[in-house]
């Protein structure tokens, strides 16, 4: 039967098939994610194997059901695979939780899992060190796999014909820039996956010799770099020694970098670094903003050291949108709170692994709206909008005005439903705002600051908010229009 439908839709058999490549490379990670659990005899070997064998034989059922005779992706079927990878990668990562009963309520296993492959590091879990080390590595390893994003992975290891690769990227990566490093997009793909392995090697490797246990350093290497945040430890970085927290600050920062501007740096391509306006407004941001809140946050108890360390600390967490904790920053006071609530509006840059608008919108905004005063007192004035020292076509003017207004739209709505679900109004603000960003900190004052006390209504409206935040919103969007599915 599957044979027959797709013999008559051949669009529909490269999405199974792309899906299928998606569901066998899981697998792959979750019998990795074994071998860990029988190397520390974790007691989880047989959950991560059944798992990882119902993943598996999806993936190869789904393969040979499926075998197009070349991998053609328009722009409008590009949307459809991007917005059923991350469901499908979702479905299938949740298996380890539910199987072994380490999570076994379905909302919170789907919670848990969505949060992990959309970097956002929110958790259900008030006591995250009770999970064997097959299961916890599992956990960090999700983020891993969603920080460098699904598509690239796609993009740089499938052969796809006639610019399906780009039309891929456009549909994840719904920015004002969308950058190659070479004229090929899997050329580029695979370069981009090799940056992030070199970064997570080498933070790996400065937490191990920093102090951290092996084991410690890997996970942890896997959520700063993905900028995902889940830590094996129930109070995050403060459990770790202040050498380990500086050194997270120093990797957290490219975490939220342009990725593409990491390889120009590596290069030795200074200028293009020098003319980055975003790269710019980040790091002026991170200084900014983290001394204004070590100023409010300043007591001679504290002392300065202290002081400067946990207000660059936050900053440089929920900007980057990681979402590692060193301090219960929910008692800095209301303005030190607000200042950290622009932060995980704003993001950090466009091309890493954060969530939130990304600061290259926000100067593309302001800057319209700058030329659009100016112009009310120019009547016949053409003042173009300019970034990097390049116009901005109208077409980016208008893409970045319309993520702009549905993420309000979204805000809006679900902060409206989450308190119909039984939240109050700041619990349903704050979620909202660490969920839709990606950042997966909270303020509230709840447990460990984890979502586990929320109705499962919440959790499941949560988890739409981590998805919408990381395929940036239009791309969901999109496929629910009518117009959309026309010929």
């Amino acid at each position: 039967m599957m044979n027959a439908v797709s013999s008559r839709n051949p669009r529909l058999k490269t999405v199974v098939h792309i899906l299928s490549r998606m569901i066998l490379l899981e697998a792959v990670l979750m019998f990795g994610s074994t071998a860990v659990a029988a190397f520390y005899d974790s007691g989880d070997v047989i959950t991560l194997l059944v798992s990882g064998g119902i993943t598996f034989g999806t993936g190869v059922v789904c393969s040979i059901l499926s075998k197009p005779k070349d991998v053609v992706i328009d722009r409008k079927l590009g949307y459809i695979v991007v917005a059923l990878i991350w469901l499908t990668i979702s479905f299938f990562g949740s298996l380890p939780f539910i199987i072994g009963g380490y999570i076994p309520s379905i909302t919170d296993a789907w919670f848990e899992t969505v949060s992990g492959f959309t970097t956002t590091g929110a958790t259900i879990l008030d006591n995250v060190e009770l999970l064997p080390k097959g299961i916890m590595f599992w956990r960090c390893l999700t983020q891993w796999v969603g920080g460098i994003g699904i598509v690239v992975v796609v993009v740089a290891f499938m052969q796809i014909e006639g610019g399906g690769g780009m039309s891929l990227i456009s549909a994840e990566m719904v920015g004002p820039e969308k950058g190659k490093i070479t004229p090929s997009t899997r050329q580029t793909g695979r370069i981009l996956v090799v940056i992030y392995y070199v970064l997570t090697l080498t933070c790996g490797l400065a937490y191990w010799l920093g102090g951290m246990s092996l084991y410690d350093a890997v996970c942890h290497s896997f959520a700063t770099v993905s900028s995902g945040g889940f830590s094996t430890k129930d109070a995050s970085a403060a459990a770790f020694g202040i050498n380990i927290q500086y050194l997270m600050m120093l990797f957290m920062i490219p975490a939220g970098a342009n990725f593409i501007l990491i390889y120009n740096l590596f290069k030795g391509k200074f200028s293009w670094v020098k003319r980055n306006e975003e790269f710019k407004l980040y790091i002026f941001l991170i200084f900014a903003i983290s001394l204004i809140v070590s100023v409010l946050n300043y007591t001679a108890d504290k002392g300065v050291e202290l002081t400067l360390r946990e207000g660059f600390f936050q900053v440089i967490s929920v900007i980057s949108t990681t979402g590692f904790t060193t301090a219960n920053y929910g008692l800095w006071g209301t303005l030190a709170i607000f200042f950290i609530c622009i932060m995980m509006v704003t993001g950090s840059m466009s091309g890493s692994t954060s969530g939130g608008i990304k600061l290259v919108r926000v100067i593309v905004l302001v800057k319209n709206v700058r030329n659009i005063i100016k112009m009310n007192f120019h009547n016949r004035a053409l003042i173009p909008v300019k970034l990097d020292g390049r116009n901005v076509p109208s077409s980016v003017l208008y893409n970045v005005l319309a993520v702009f207004l549905l993420y309000i739209a979204v805000f809006i709505v679900a902060t409206l439903l989450l308190t119909l679900a039984g939240l109050n109004f700041t619990e349903a603000l704050e979620g909202c705002l660490s969920c839709l960003g990606c950042v997966g900190t909270i303020c509230i004052d709840t447990a460990h600051h984890t979502f586990s006390a929320f109705p499962d209504a919440a959790k499941w409206i949560f988890s739409i908010l981590m998805y919408l935040g990381r395929l940036e919103i239009v791309t969901v969007i999109i496929i629910f229009l009518p117009s959309f599915w026309k010929r």
